[in-house]
């Protein structure tokens, strides 16, 4: 009986000492996973502050160009308001179409 109680505590000592193993690799690898999510995240961010700085450099550029067709617009609105209303209810028909469709 008692090479029984050996064995087993020689199997139990085994796999307390895997699971110990086991247990720092597991801290180990969480470790290096946190620094490459951070990594990533940090590549993300900065990916993100490249693309709104191209963006904002853009629209501030077009600025001009989208101030001069406004007032185009607003002054060919004013010229024409026959036009201009009829084209109004055709683009909310147009969206109102679109919208019972998606309904």
């Amino acid at each position: 009986m008692s090479s029984i109680f050996r064995f087993r505590d020689t199997v139990e000592d085994g796999l307390h000492e895997q699971v110990a193993r086991l247990s720092k690799e597991m801290a180990s690898l969480q470790k290096i996973l946190s620094r490459q999510g951070s990594r990533a995240a940090a590549q993300t961010r900065d990916s993100a502050s490249e693309i709104y700085d191209e963006l904002a450099s853009r629209v501030y550029d077009a600025m001009p160009v989208i101030r001069k067709q406004t007032r185009v617009a607003q002054k060919t609105a004013r010229d024409n308001p026959v036009a201009t209303a009829i084209i109004g209810v055709a683009v909310a028909g147009l969206l109102l179409s679109l919208m019972s469709r998606r309904s």
